[in-house]
């Protein structure tokens, strides 16, 4: 992997929405404790308006868990998890929810500060970090600035649900049927991610695009004191970010148990990450790459 080669996060991305998330907290616009629907009025319905921002962070809404393989757009998505029922009450089982929550967090940030949230990470987060190539949403002309550089993710999925693939990929307009063959070796090219349509959406839980400087952003949250002094985010609100929340519940998706922070996995070597390997743009040459730890799930013994 090429130090310059933008590709997309995935999940790995959803962090910076979780940062954003509390730099409101440590304003005082927004409190962890206030329910969703107080912001997404649409979302109390079903018997879901007890359901928190903390819920949504830690993955224990208790709403049902799904995989958008039709949803096109952020907007249809979140129509349809406001009309999603929940399995279990709030804060009793704990499921990571690839689809659905982030979407919801990201609706939250825009509804405070009236912008939309491609713009609001990437000034308040990115860019006081440094990372002038990081995004959760490109704009036309940001797109045509980077493409050169843009890198294919090559998914290891072989024995893994592949349900994420086809949501992935509708999001940037391409059809199951038209989805990539796998590889000899069981990979899937994630060719669509390069697309100007999967770069320009904002789905805070998929679509983010950043070079190596996501290392940058994950060693910031190592410093709180360093945030604070340069004014990007209180340091004690940042320490309950980033410290375990959720304890010892056993998750229903990783299969599990497994602690969690307010939007940020903690005590990584719980968890299991995706392997992926990177084409660089212009080359033939592959380079490893992890993006997320989800291996082995599924796999037969």
């Amino acid at each position: 992997m090429l130090k310059e080669s933008i590709f997309c996060q995935n999940c790995t991305m959803k962090p910076a929405t979780s940062i954003a998330l509390a730099q409101l907290v440590s304003q005082g616009e927004l409190a962890l404790d206030q329910p969703v629907s107080h912001f997404v009025p649409g979302f109390a319905q079903n018997n879901k308006e007890h359901i928190t921002l903390r819920h949504l962070l830690t993955h224990t809404s208790g709403v049902e868990l799904f995989a958008p393989a039709k949803l096109a757009s952020a907007q249809e998505l979140l129509d349809d998890v406001c009309r999603r029922r929940p399995h279990s009450a709030p804060g009793t089982q704990a499921a990571y929810w690839t689809f659905g929550a982030w979407v919801l967090l990201g609706t939250v940030i825009e509804t405070v500060v009236g912008r939309p949230l491609s713009a609001h990470i990437r000034d308040r987060v990115f860019l006081p970090l440094g990372m002038e190539d990081s995004f959760v949403g490109m704009t036309g002309e940001q797109w045509t600035a980077v493409v050169d550089r843009l890198g294919v993710s090559y998914v290891d999925v072989r024995g893994m649900d592949l349900d994420f693939v086809p949501a992935a990929a509708a999001a940037a307009g391409v059809g199951v049927d038209q989805l990539p063959a796998l590889t000899e070796d069981g990979f899937v090219p994630m060719e669509w991610e390069a697309s100007e349509r999967a770069c320009a959406s904002t789905l805070p839980e998929q679509s983010g695009y950043a070079p190596t400087d996501m290392a940058r952003f994950y060693d910031a949250l190592l410093r709180p004191d360093e945030l604070a002094q340069r004014g990007i985010l209180d340091a004690d609100i940042l320490r309950v970010f980033t410290s375990a929340q959720r304890r010892g519940m056993y998750d229903l998706v990783l299969l599990r148990v497994c602690d969690f922070g307010l939007g940020i996995m903690v005590n990584v070597r719980d968890h299991q990450l995706v392997i992926v390997a990177l084409r660089i743009p212009g080359s033939s040459d592959f380079r490893g790459v992890i993006v997320a730890r989800r291996d082995q799930l599924g796999r037969p013994a």
